[in-house]
This record gives structure tokens, C-alpha cells and sequence, in this order.
């Protein structure tokens, strides 16, 4: 019995060591975001929306998203994951719409020194080519972005979300 009683605080005491190490090793981890992570994050949302206006739209869109980044559309459309998929949603044809216009205005960026979310409001002007037409739509929204720190400490989306009323049709 005695072993027993033993065995059980040993244990107990490799258990609390264990938890006490962890939270200490995480809250150094998760500090909180610093003057520098804050720059970066806003130059990773500037290179996003910049993204849309580059020679080679579709890589310079996608290279500020993590491999495996989810992108939740407005409407309760599904959700898309992975760079492939982001590829074929944005660009379905391989050469999508023509962005006019396109501004974010972050309200709030919070986190940690790891994980951050961008809370705002944006834009848009862009048009549709389809083979017989063009169709150009002016919207606005909210969006929320996630963004998660590599391993080589740039700042990548982890997820995207955005949501916006029906676009206008411009004529």
C-alpha cells in the first residue's frame, strides 16, 4: 500500500513539474506581440492586398498564405484549404478577374509573439471576364485574418475570413 502512496506522488510530482515547465516554456512563447511583429503583420496584410496588383498576381497572392492556410468566403460558401485549392477558387480559369480597386483598413491587431488576428473592414473593385463579357462589381466588408509566425519568424495567413452583402454591379 505504502508503494502504492509513493508511486502516486512521484507521479503527482513528475506530473505538476511537468505543467509548471510548460506553462513557463509557453508564456515566454507567447509574448506578447512586439513593435517589430506588429510592422510585420501590417506589411504582410500590405503585401496581400498589394499582391492583387502584381505582374504575377496569383504567386504573389499566394506566397502570404501558409501551405495549409483556410480561406472562409462570404455567404456560408464552403470553406477552401490549401494553396492548391486557393489557387483553383481565386483563379479557376488560371487567370481569374482584374482587380481595379482593393483597400483594407485593419481596426485592431492583437495576439501574441506566435499567433495574430487583424480585425477590419475593405473595399473592392474588380471585374469578371468571361468569354462573351465583363462584369465589375463594387463591394465592402468586414474581414478577420489570422496570422501565424514561421519557424524562419516571417508571418504567414493561417486563416482568412470575410464577409460582405451582395456586390454591386457597376454598369
Amino acid at each position: 500500500m505504502r508503494c502504492n502512496k509513493n508511486r502516486s506522488r512521484l507521479t503527482s510530482f513528475i506530473l505538476i513539474s511537468f505543467l509548471i515547465f510548460n506553462i513557463g516554456c509557453n508564456s515566454k512563447l507567447e509574448s506578447e506581440l512586439s513593435e517589430k511583429d506588429i510592422l510585420n503583420i501590417k506589411q504582410l496584410e500590405s503585401d496581400y492586398v498589394n499582391g492583387w496588383f502584381a505582374q504575377d498576381q496569383q504567386n504573389a497572392v499566394l506566397k502570404v498564405f501558409e501551405d495549409a492556410a483556410v480561406f472562409i468566403p462570404h455567404h456560408g460558401d464552403e470553406p477552401v484549404i490549401g494553396l492548391e485549392n486557393l489557387r483553383k477558387f481565386f483563379w479557376p480559369d488560371g487567370v481569374g478577374g482584374i482587380v481595379h480597386d482593393f483597400n483594407h483598413y485593419p481596426d485592431a491587431i492583437e495576439g501574441n509573439s506566435r499567433m495574430a488576428w487583424i480585425r477590419g473592414r475593405f473595399d473592392i473593385k474588380y471585374s469578371w471576364i468571361n468569354v462573351s463579357d465583363t462584369t465589375t462589381t463594387i463591394n465592402k466588408g468586414n474581414y478577420v485574418l489570422i496570422a501565424r509566425k514561421q519557424e524562419n519568424s516571417t508571418w504567414k495567413i493561417a486563416t482568412f475570413i470575410f464577409n460582405d452583402p451582395l456586390a454591386e454591379i457597376e454598369d
